[in-house]
């Protein structure tokens, strides 16, 4: 009985390896720091001057390489988004005078929609380079991007 549910098992997954696309994987690196911030067109409490202790993730997805069983070094998501991290930690984020950063109304919601333009930038300019034609990290794509506030307050964007 055993070995015929093993053998209909090892026959649909044949079956479904033809006809399924490898399978992407998303990994996703951490970071955090520290801003302050004030929302002047905002009738509430975050009209004042406060800061935040951000967490920020960011999810890359591709697929898992053979040789190294990676999607991509966590090294390399750090090297594209520490640059982001440098401009925003102990900062006034109403002062931020970075690559088109919204200064004007630095809600989580427009910095996460920021940081989407200014990953993907970073991503193709990386796969357009020397070292990713020569590396296994070629069918790479930004996946999400999610910014907490808060412990319990986030905006995130993730691909559709």
């Amino acid at each position: 009985m055993r070995e015929n549910v093993n053998k209909v098992k090892e026959q649909a997954l044949e079956k479904m390896t033809i006809k399924m696309e490898k399978p992407r994987t998303t990994v996703v690196r951490g970071f955090t720091f520290e801003s302050a911030h004030f929302l002047p067109d905002y009738v509430g409490k975050c009209r004042n001057f406060h800061g935040h202790s951000y967490i920020l993730d960011i999810g890359i997805s591709g697929l898992v390489n053979e040789t190294s069983g990676m999607v991509v070094d966590f090294g390399m998501i750090k090297r594209m988004v520490n640059p982001i991290i440098e401009e925003l930690d102990h900062h006034l984020l109403n002062e931020v005078g970075y690559h088109h950063f919204p200064s004007d109304m630095p809600t989580a919601e427009n910095m996460v929609m920021w940081m989407k333009t200014e990953l993907e930038l970073e991503l193709y300019l990386f796969l357009l380079s020397a070292d990713a034609k020569i590396s296994q990290w070629q069918d790479i794509k930004l996946e999400s991007i999610r910014l907490y506030e808060t412990a319990h307050n986030y905006a995130e964007w993730r691909r559709q």
